[in-house]
């Protein structure tokens, strides 16, 4: 036994309903036989339990969605699943002596400093500062005492003010030059 063939009229393709044998005119995948009324069992989700309409890769939108963020389609992912800020934070940090610079690890602006996103993207030795020492006082900057960018260790960070802040930087420049 032969199947039937798919007739084409213009852009709009006419094919045979598995179920009930009417051809039936369709300008994408459908699923549904109009007459019918029943789903193609080749163009349902893949995922055992799940009767939604294919999307992908034989699995319905959610579970592609699932499938793409995660590499599997049953896996949901929560904000609990997150680690928290912190740790995401410290595992970015060349950890050295107490003394000496605590590199920075992640990814870097254009000026050099670190960049870290918590709640909004921010400079990596603002966020050292804050988590080790607490607050920075409104209107001041964090000053590097050891001159280095990448640096987050709190011991070489001091909040000075933008001006005080200038002033060093000048102060540096003369010294170097």
């Amino acid at each position: 036994m032969t199947a039937p063939k798919t007739r084409r009229a213009g852009k709009v393709a006419q094919f045979p309903c598995p179920d009930c044998g009417r051809i039936r005119t369709a300008t994408g995948p459908e699923v549904r036989c109009r007459a019918c009324q029943k789903i193609r069992p080749d163009r349902v989700c893949k995922v055992e339990g799940c009767h939604r309409k294919h999307y992908g890769r034989g699995l319905c939108a959610l579970h592609w969605c699932r499938w793409n963020r995660n590499g599997d389609p049953l896996v949901i992912r929560s904000k609990l699943a997150m680690p928290l800020m912190s740790d995401r934070f410290w595992a970015k940090i060349e950890r050295r002596g107490s003394d000496e610079c605590w590199l920075w690890t992640g990814s870097f602006f254009p000026s050099g400093y670190g960049a870290f996103k918590s709640e909004k993207m921010t400079t990596a030795h603002r966020t050292a500062y804050e988590l080790l020492v607490g607050p920075i006082p409104s209107g001041l900057h964090i000053d590097h005492l050891c001159c280095n960018r990448a640096c987050v260790n709190p011991k070489h960070l001091e909040p000075v003010t933008a001006g005080e802040n200038n002033h060093r930087a000048a102060l540096r420049r003369r010294a170097s030059a």
